[in-house]
């Protein structure tokens, strides 16, 4: 399970540029995305909590693979699941898997 919020338009941007590792801030911009899910007809990948998915478009276009920490490397890192993304052009190939999903979204980054 993936979880994302999203602030009110009302609440005040926090100061980002003092953030460590953010070097600009700029204007929203606009990334249209297609996303593509990936499973075995048994759902094998899901019963276990993992995420295999192939997105077009935007800045992280390509394979990305997420799954479930253990709870002492989840303690550790702060986050519940490992993620791996691995970048590829547009013709990169899907046959070995079946679909479970589609998915189209719009997102913006600031």
């Amino acid at each position: 399970m993936e979880r994302k919020y999203d602030a009110a338009a009302s609440d005040p941007l926090p100061p980002l540029q003092s953030l460590p590792g953010v070097d600009h801030i700029g204007p929203p911009e606009q990334q249209d995305l297609d996303a593509v899910y990936f499973d075995t007809a048994e759902l094998a990948l899901a019963a276990r909590r993992i995420t295999l998915r192939r997105r077009a478009g935007g800045s992280d276009a390509g394979w990305h693979l997420k799954l479930p920490l253990a709870a002492g490397n989840a303690a550790k890192s702060g986050s519940h699941r490992a993620e791996m993304t691995v970048r590829c052009p547009s013709g990169c190939g899907s046959s070995c898997a079946s679909t479970a999903g589609t998915a189209n979204s719009c997102r913006s980054h600031g």
